[in-house]
């Protein structure tokens, strides 16, 4: 009997993993469980779709749904794993109830902690992870004046200068004295600071991020927005 590989989680690391598993057995039943439309991508190439200089969210996909059928992955889309049990070797997936593994792999990858301000259940607010939302965010984007990117994460270094490139006045809270202060030294950063300050990025240091808010529209139909560019 062909033995059972669970995977929970979309992104590269656990369709790399789903890949590596079929490879080492083919006759292997792979499951993949993730909750989004879409596996495969890295949310790291996000910002440069947005900045311009990758020209479509296609180029950011490993593969295509059709390649991993044909390679006998089976991915449930939109399928979200509520709990496992080592020892009882199950996952307990939503509408399916338990189903029985022989392996599994964990790659469920990031999420956004709750920032714990007011505000942040009100509009105009991107978390940058699900390509689709992206999608939906870029076009929201040609109309938008100012932005704030909360966190100098990698993904928040990207989104400032994806942003700038996009003609959009940007400004960066951030606890940290310099950006991405838990990972660098302020001199490794520096040159990546002076090219913000030459495209008007502004970025107070050791600043928070306290509240959130909807802006009024202004007189040019443009919006504001507030990015949360978070890694964990």
């Amino acid at each position: 009997m062909a033995q059972r590989i669970v995977v929970i989680g979309g992104g590269a690391a656990s369709i790399g993993a789903a890949g590596a598993a079929k490879g080492a057995d083919p006759s292997a039943d792979v499951r993949v469980y993730t909750e989004f439309e879409d596996v495969g991508y890295s949310p790291c190439g996000i910002p440069y779709v947005h900045g311009r200089e990758i020209p479509d969210f296609e180029r950011l996909f490993l593969a295509t749904k059709q390649t991993y059928e044909n390679a006998g992955i089976d991915i449930h889309y939109e399928t979200r794993v509520t709990g496992f049990s080592p020892g009882k070797k199950t996952v307990t997936v939503a509408g399916e109830g338990e189903v029985g593994y022989d392996k599994l792999i964990v790659a469920t990858g990031f999420d956004y902690a709750d920032p714990g301000v007011p505000g942040t259940d009100l509009g105009n607010l991107y978390y940058v992870k699900n390509i689709r939302r992206a999608i939906e965010w870029d076009k929201v984007l040609d109309g938008v004046k100012s932005a704030v990117v909360v966190e100098a994460s990698p993904l928040g270094l990207e989104m400032v200068t994806a942003l700038c490139h996009r003609g959009i006045e940007t400004h960066l809270v951030d606890p940290g004295a310099w950006a991405l202060s838990v990972a660098t030294d302020p001199d490794i950063i520096a040159p990546v600071q002076d090219s913000w300050r030459e495209k008007g990025a502004t970025w107070p240091a050791a600043s928070s991020w306290t509240s959130g808010c909807t802006p009024r529209p202004r007189t040019s139909g443009r919006r504001a927005t507030a990015s949360r560019s978070r890694t964990a």
